[in-house]
């Protein structure tokens, strides 16, 4: 099953993340709950467009949140559609993550879901 994440809600999931100093919220759209192995694990999926202000910001928000909570999920995901294909970066990947944060402009983000 999933669940569309709702934005400001109180109750929905948050991710902070740094923009310009200011601490800000980034609500992954997606949740998604899957078996495997018989028990049930949670995804969570956050479909991004690089060309946004917020999108290295937000991305960065995404790979710490990951450092600190991927153990709780199966996948904490950043997508993207590069030339009509779905591309996503593996955020509870260590190395992905690390690279993710390196991230200082879209130019390098956008190289990151070309690899």
């Amino acid at each position: 099953g999933w669940f569309r994440n709702p934005p400001r809600k109180p109750w929905a999931l948050c991710v902070p993340y740094e923009m310009a100093g200011e601490t800000k919220a980034c609500y992954p759209d997606l949740i998604v709950f899957r078996k495997a192995k018989g028990q049930i694990v949670t995804d969570l999926l956050d479909p991004h467009d690089s060309g946004l202000p917020d999108a290295v910001d937000k991305a960065h928000g995404l790979a710490e949140y990951a450092k600190k909570h991927g153990d709780q999920f199966g996948r904490i995901e950043l997508i993207t559609v590069v030339k009509g294909e779905i591309k996503r970066l593996k955020l509870t990947d260590e190395r992905t993550s690390a690279e993710v944060l390196r991230a200082r402009d879209k130019a390098y983000l956008d190289k990151l879901f070309a690899d």
